[in-house]
């Protein structure tokens, strides 16, 4: 767990719920974790899944439906039990090429219960090293030339990015069980993203996390990319974590525009207006069927002879 206070925005990573609330209650007995203070939250693990993407000849407008149906096959879910957000980096004539993320729908509920229990504000939820990539973006770690970034994560995974001119050419996760592995898995990456365009070499390739045979890495990529691979760390900008100006920045929360708490009031209080409107209905029903019976019984006290002996005695009275 990683958590970072900036600018009353609370920072949160974590790969599972459990995981996030335990590291809240922490915050809380610190009092780091205030009334309905704002937060964001970067999602590692399984649950999150987050992809590079390029179509040829589709219209920018129907590329959310081409990454639904990705992820619908990913995830063997329906598109109502899946979110997902996605960034266009760059289009041309023919081509269209971004970053998507996506995680079943409840999975994320989860982590936002946890925060609504708290009584935290989700400003943002997103894939956490895609949330390092961004950072890294902003700190212009990842600009123009080639650029390699290896994120070494618990659970023996390692999460790779490469990006030519800030465009991403190669997002992926690796998953080892031991250091020959894990070696001969990052040089063939590298080595497939450098063949597919121009430059060739790598300009520097950095790296954060604990990896147990570092130094043999950096001696593999120095003798066969001729470039360093480089320790860096992660410093998140407030304003450019929460922006949608971010190179690499989505949103998994882009459909919520309320916490659960401010849901589940809005669905009672539309709940409560809907049984007054019903309790309405009926009420003047029950009047409506009440002044039917009368007029009905009023009818029926009298003759239609009567009525008419009626009608003659006024007419006498006018004389």
């Amino acid at each position: 767990m990683m958590e970072k206070i900036e600018e009353e925005i609370l920072f949160l990573e974590a790969s599972s719920p459990e995981e996030l609330d335990k590291s809240l209650m922490s915050l809380s007995q610190e009092g780091a974790a205030g009334k309905w203070r704002p937060a964001a939250l970067s999602i590692s693990g399984p649950k999150v899944i987050v992809r590079r993407f390029h179509l040829t000849d589709v219209p920018p407008k129907d590329v959310k439906h081409y990454l639904q149906s990705e992820a619908l096959e990913l995830t063997s879910l329906t598109s109502d039990d899946i979110e997902l957000d996605y960034k266009i980096t760059h289009t041309d004539e023919h081509n269209v090429k971004g970053v998507y993320a996506c995680m079943p729908k409840k999975d994320l509920e989860e982590y936002l219960m946890v925060l609504d229990d708290k009584e935290l504000n989700p400003l943002l939820a997103t894939e956490h090293f895609l949330a390092c990539v961004n950072a890294l973006c902003q700190q212009e770690k990842i600009g123009q030339g080639r650029v390699g970034f290896l994120l070494f994560s618990p659970g023996k995974v390692i999460n790779l990015f490469v990006s030519n001119n800030r465009e991403c050419d190669l997002l992926r996760k690796i998953p080892y069980e031991d250091f020959g592995e894990a070696q001969k898995e990052i040089v063939q990456s590298l080595r497939s993203a450098s063949a597919k365009g121009w430059p060739k070499h790598y300009d520097i390739i950095y790296y954060t996390g604990p990896f147990e045979d570092i130094d043999a890495l950096k001696s593999a990529v120095k003798k066969i990319f001729k470039t360093e691979l480089e320790e860096c760390s992660v410093v998140y900008n407030p304003r450019a974590f929460l922006s949608e100006e971010g190179q690499y920045s989505l949103n998994l929360l882009n459909k919520h525009a309320f916490t659960l708490r401010q849901s589940r009031a809005i669905r009672m209080g539309m709940n409560i207006v809907l049984g007054l409107c019903l309790l309405n209905a009926a009420v003047t029903g029950l009047q409506l069927a009440l002044k039917g019976r009368t007029i009905a019984k009023i009818k029926s006290s009298y003759q239609a002879s009567e009525y008419q002996r009626a009608v003659e005695l006024s007419k006498e009275i006018k004389k």
